[in-house]
């Protein structure tokens, strides 16, 4: 991880690299199975701040897997990329207004023949109260675009792969209150 500082400008760049490998044995119609997966995941992003005004960030993050096994000497191999933008203005009267989108693209692989691409967007409207703004109501919308599916996918070891689906909340709104009580 390295983040640096342009003062002039109120930016503020990072890089984000992180290698993983990992391994497991199974068996497979009684025979000994090594399954072996490495992954590569980079994040580039940008935060850009006026204080006391607004805040303003991007990051993209691509993600790259192989994976392999004993028994079958095929390949795996998957990419993604998730791009994310964010923003948050401070208003008059305390109040903050947030705004966050998530697209999420997962391309067409020798593993799966067609691609996901998902946007998930969110929403709130916070308004500091209390002395010292030691309290927070927050009004937040999730999903705004009701496309929060649940469904996961990918792979691992030599052409094993795996799809979930799991039961989400979609579109919905929330709103909740937040005392912080300590002193300091």
């Amino acid at each position: 991880y390295y983040s640096w500082e342009y003062k002039k400008i109120h930016l503020r760049p990072s890089v984000n690299t992180s290698f993983n490998r990992y391994g497991y044995y199974s068996l497979l119609n009684g025979l000994k199975n090594e399954n072996e997966t490495f992954n590569v995941n980079t994040t580039v992003s940008a935060n850009y701040e006026i204080k006391e005004l607004m805040t303003i960030n991007y990051s993209v993050t691509g993600s790259y897997n192989v994976g392999k096994s004993s028994i079958n000497s095929t390949l795996s191999k998957s990419w993604s990329h998730i791009h994310t933008v964010g923003a948050t203005y401070y208003l008059p009267l305390k109040l903050e207004l947030s705004s966050n989108c998530i697209f999420n693209f997962q391309p067409k692989n020798s593993s799966f023949n067609s691609s996901i691409n998902t946007i998930q967007w969110d929403a709130s409207l916070i308004k500091k109260v209390l002395k010292n703004d030691r309290g927070l109501i927050k009004f937040s919308v999730n999903d705004i675009l009701n496309n929060n599916t649940g469904y996961n996918r990918g792979a691992s070891g030599g052409g094993n792969t795996y799809e979930s689906n799991r039961l989400v909340i979609k579109r919905y709104w929330l709103l909740g209150f937040t005392w912080n009580f300590l002193k300091n």
